[in-house]
């Protein structure tokens, strides 16, 4: 890499195997039999000004375009890898621990089954706590497809959860199903003032077509469900909760809808749908809502205890507002 002599080197591994077999003397054909990395350590350094110690690569001198299938690496196994990387910029830093892979070739047909992992991770941002992580996926690819049979990233007690396919390498498509669970006391230390507790489910399907000369937001399409049993926050110093949050959303063409959402609170429910247009540029917003039978009385109990000793409120409020913005 690009990194001074007193530092850490971009790349450094205990032991390097590799087993060849020559298939065409005449051809000048080889095949890669097996390759074995044991304990590779990875140092990635970002400093303040955006530079890194990723090296350029030199420009190729050779024609030969060699496809991966064809040159059929029967084994390839990595083994207690590590990844260290601090970006100074951001500010984010993580850690990757017990990083490893096992790839094997097949020939009817030609695919690489494998699978990759890393535990005991670490991710922190900022001045907040790191966050512990876990990753296992497992995947096919095939000359014409690339199949992710399941992934499962672990943060904390929240998880995220996917299965996807990839077709047509040079102008790729994607389709999947995920499904997210975020347990928000992992990410409570982000927001002290607000305390969040409780847990919410994101379900749906995804798909991605290669846009040429449009912004990712435009090439990403998602249509999901999302829930919460309980949630629990902080608001003007009080505990407030949160029940039955459900409702659904659609993210295409770079405009997010959210058809319906509805929450029981402070003794009612709150019903809502709202729109956000050109999310890739500026975005322009507008909101509907409806509050039904809201307790006048639970409202009032947010103000304090000397708030309750001049009146005491009773009755409940319902009612329908309406919000546009843009930017």
């Amino acid at each position: 890499g690009t990194e001074g002599p007193g530092q850490p080197p971009l790349l450094h591994a205990d032991q390097l195997t590799v087993r060849a077999k020559i298939v065409s003397v005449l051809h000048h054909q080889i095949s890669l039999r097996e390759l074995l990395i044991e304990h590779p350590v990875v140092h990635v350094q970002v400093s303040a000004d955006g530079k890194n110690n990723l090296p350029t690569a030199p420009p190729s001198k050779s024609s030969s375009h060699t496809n991966v299938f064809d040159l059929a690496v029967g084994h390839v196994q990595l083994t207690n890898g590590e990844v260290d990387y601090n970006d100074r910029k951001t500010p984010l830093a993580a850690d990757l621990y017990d990083l490893g892979t096992d790839i094997q070739y097949g020939s009817l047909p030609k695919r690489y089954d494998g699978t990759l992992s890393y535990h005991n991770g670490r991710l922190r941002y900022a001045e907040y706590a790191p966050l512990p992580h876990n990753l296992d996926l497992t995947f096919s690819a095939r000359p014409d497809q690339l199949q992710l049979k399941s992934f499962n990233l672990r943060v904390g007690s929240s998880d995220v959860n996917l299965k996807a396919q990839l077709t047509n390498y040079s102008d790729p498509v994607a389709d999947g199903e995920y499904r997210i669970r975020i347990h928000t006391d992992d990410f409570a230390a982000m927001s002290p003032s607000v305390s969040p507790a409780g847990d919410v489910s994101f379900t749906g399907k995804l798909h991605y077509r290669n846009v040429p000369n449009e912004p990712l937001m435009r090439a990403v399409s998602l249509d999901g469900q999302l829930g919460s049993e309980v949630l629990r926050a902080v608001a003007s110093g009080k505990r407030v909760e949160l029940r039955e949050l459900k409702g659904s959303y659609r993210l295409a063409d770079g405009n997010l809808v959210v058809p319906n959402v509805s929450v029981q609170a402070f003794g009612g429910s709150l019903t809502a749908n709202a729109e956000m247009k050109h999310l890739d540029s500026t975005p322009e917003s507008t909101v509907h809502a409806a509050l039904n039978r809201i307790s006048l009385r639970a409202i009032q109990q947010m103000g304090g205890e000397q708030a309750t000793r001049q009146a005491a409120l009773s009755g409940t409020l319902s009612g329908k507002t309406d919000a546009a913005w843009k930017g």
